[in-house]
């Protein structure tokens, strides 16, 4: 899907802002890599994704952490296509486990890769909590969308997915993530399109905040 002009400068001008940074941080990596997608530079996306996750899983101060968005790590980590780093980053991840309430981001982050690394029914534990909180759409269209992927249920993954768009075009244009990186893609949808694809599944939604084309060179690209 062919991006708007305007939103080719935005990322432009994003990543002439994040070059100036001496020392960027795990989210400004993160950002870049997400510019990079949008900006179609996918050799250069993927390798900003692996950055991001080598600071996620080595930096002292590790800025998934540090702003509680463990889903951060465990999306960085599919797209970064990096599968031998499958254990360290269950490891990091686990250390967030300790936290008394992980949340919905953090059932999502547990369910997701679980799902990356084939342990299904670990998986579907987590989801459960995402399947209760029916009124918090995003997590709960995750969590129907990792059940179908599971089942491997392509009427339910194709109409979870829309449904995780849907609530994610909400939060970019009128919430939380509106002009901001974050808002330009959907991380946790690219991250289990990639899992659903990687299945022999199919992606058949459309969405300004889906690259299909990102997926299908990561497809490529092994």
């Amino acid at each position: 899907m062919n991006k708007p002009k305007d939103m080719q400068q935005r990322c432009l001008d994003h990543l002439v802002f994040y070059q100036k940074e001496l020392r960027p941080w795990g989210d400004t990596k993160l950002k870049t890599a997400i510019c990079l997608t949008m900006l179609q530079d996918y050799p250069a996306a993927r390798e900003a994704f692996r950055l991001t996750l080598d600071d996620f899983l080595n930096a002292t101060n590790k800025a998934w952490s540090g702003t509680n968005q463990p889903h951060w790590l465990t999306d960085t980590y599919v797209l970064a296509d990096s599968p031998i780093l499958y254990e360290q980053t269950w490891r990091e991840l686990h250390t967030f486990k300790l936290a008394p309430r992980p949340g919905l981001w953090g059932l999502h982050a547990y369910g997701s890769l679980c799902l990356a690394g084939g342990k299904d029914a670990e998986a579907l534990t987590y989801v459960a909590g995402l399947l209760a909180k029916p009124k918090y759409k995003d997590m709960f269209s995750a969590g129907q969308a990792i059940t179908a992927i599971t089942a491997h249920d392509q009427i339910s993954l194709d109409t979870a997915l829309a449904g995780l768009l849907d609530a994610h075009r909400g939060m970019a244009k009128f919430g939380g993530l509106r002009e901001t990186p974050e808002g330009y893609l959907c991380l946790p949808a690219m991250a289990l399109s990639k899992v659903a694809l990687d299945r022999g599944m199919a992606v058949n939604v459309e969405s300004e905040y889906l690259s299909k084309g990102y997926l299908e060179y990561l497809k490529r690209a092994r």
